[in-house]
């Protein structure tokens, strides 16, 4: 009899951990935007901050801020 409990019961949490993995996932975890302030202020920490690029929010470190080639904007910082 106990056994069947247990086996019963780590049935259920086998169900509730599938369900919470493949239907509670969020694919499409990309925050899009058209301005700045679109974006979550606490998608970012320490020394990013987000910003609207290309109609998505992704973290910049405050370095890349700096001018740059105004054609080629993905130039890396040496």
């Amino acid at each position: 009899m106990k056994k069947s409990i247990v086996k019963i019961s780590i049935f259920v949490y086998v169900i509730f951990f599938l369900y919470l993995f493949i239907f509670a996932t969020n694919i499409n975890a990309i925050s899009e935007c058209e301005e700045d302030i679109d974006c979550p202020r606490t998608w970012c920490f320490g020394q990013f901050f987000v910003k609207c690029i290309t109609n998505e929010c992704i973290c910049v470190h405050e370095d890349r801020l700096l001018p740059r080639i105004p054609w080629d904007p993905w130039i890396p910082m040496i």
